[in-house]
């Protein structure tokens, strides 16, 4: 929520804090994830004898080396801890309650058609034009694999999904999952192909009305599939009674985002004996 040390949310609270007569409590739901930054961060909300001048911070605390294309150094590690984790745990102001929840992760294969003008190239044929950037063409990546020239979901995609959907892992059957995408137009798609279209309720982040849908997910033994981008991480509580499967069909490279994504189907106030499954779309 508050971002990294230039984040709008950080220069808030820190200024806030300054002024504060009543004892700061800060929380994280995914702390293992915290990288050096965010330490930095927390530590100087936390320890009023902590090193504010973040280069200063750095070389007391990190091993670092140059970086060629910054002011800052690269971080490569902690001095005297393993993680970051190990760092705030060690501090005085921090309590560490560690993640101990449990559940099955598997892994499913979508088949990739040929997109070989796209990898060598980075040639879109279906706009057409050549891609700007790396970035640009990661972007555009998971659309080659997963959508037809129209914009829709690919048959064998949706196959693939509804088999592993109907299918018994480990000896339970779920017949409600949560499908996460990245990219809203994948979301789109989803919902609109003949396997889905009369079964599956979507959360994206212009979606107006989340309890709506979160209700009819709930409450209609007709739909099975929630499908949604990362507003699904948050604000999206309440559904792990029914639901205990997550499908990441187009996934994220932010693990703190994925196990915020996993705690929706984990039990809330208290453990019960229902197996989670996590199972991740690997293209090949």
């Amino acid at each position: 929520m508050l971002g990294g040390r230039g984040a709008a949310g950080f220069k808030r609270m820190l200024r806030m804090s300054k002024s504060m007569t009543a004892p700061l409590i800060l929380m994280s739901a995914t702390p293992p994830y915290n990288d050096v930054e965010r330490v930095y961060c927390m530590e100087v909300l936390c320890d009023r004898s902590a090193t504010v001048n973040y280069e200063a911070w750095l070389m007391q605390n990190c091993q670092t080396s140059p970086n060629r294309f910054g002011y800052y150094p690269n971080v490569d590690g902690l001095l005297y801890y393993d993680s970051p984790i190990d760092f705030l745990a060690d501090r005085a102001w921090c309590a560490y309650v560690k993640d101990t929840a449990e559940w099955q992760q598997k892994e499913f294969v979508i088949p990739v058609p040929d997109i070989q003008l796209f990898e060598r190239y980075g040639l879109n044929i279906r706009e057409p034009r050549i891609m700007a950037s790396r970035m640009e063409k990661d972007h555009q990546r998971v659309s080659q694999i997963l959508l037809t020239d129209d914009g829709d979901l690919r048959d064998q995609v949706a196959g693939a999904i509804m088999l592993q959907a109907t299918n018994v892992h480990d000896g339970v059957y779920h017949d409600k999952w949560l499908v996460f995408c990245v990219h809203t137009n994948i979301v789109d798609a989803f919902i609109r192909h003949r396997l889905f279209a009369d079964r599956s309720v979507a959360i994206t982040g212009e979606t107006k009305d989340y309890e709506r849908v979160k209700r009819d997910f709930i409450s209609d033994p007709s739909v099975q599939f929630l499908v949604g981008t990362t507003a699904l991480a948050t604000g999206v509580d309440g559904i792990d009674k029914v639901c205990q499967g997550l499908i990441l069909l187009d996934d994220t490279n932010d693990d703190a985002k994925r196990r915020q994504l996993i705690g929706r189907i984990l039990p809330r106030g208290g453990e019960d004996d229902r197996l989670r499954h996590v199972l991740k779309a690997v293209f090949m």
